[in-house]
């Protein structure tokens, strides 16, 4: 996975902050560069972030780096666990 350099940004700034970075120092560190609208950008490639599995959305506004204690994400297509009934 290729990172931008605006993943990479947000990266280093989360571990620059001992691993948990706040949606207000993502935005004054990349947001007002080019965009009129700074938050809505850095919610962008913070939610492709969290999808990815880059960063752990901890509550609205907050976000921590993946440690090795964390569940692993389930992947899109990938068989359910339990032992519900199907009807096929």
């Amino acid at each position: 996975m290729r990172l931008t350099p605006s993943q990479k940004k947000v990266l280093q700034l989360a571990q620059n902050m001992d691993g948990t970075v706040v949606s207000s120092a993502i935005v004054e560190a990349l947001g007002g560069q080019y965009y009129s609208n700074p938050e809505k950008h850095v919610g962008d490639i913070v939610s492709r972030m969290v999808k990815s599995g880059l960063l752990i959305r901890v509550k609205p506004g907050v976000f921590r780096l993946p440690t090795a204690d964390d569940p692993k994400k389930a992947k899109p297509g990938a068989v359910p666990t339990d032992d519900s009934p199907t009807l096929f």
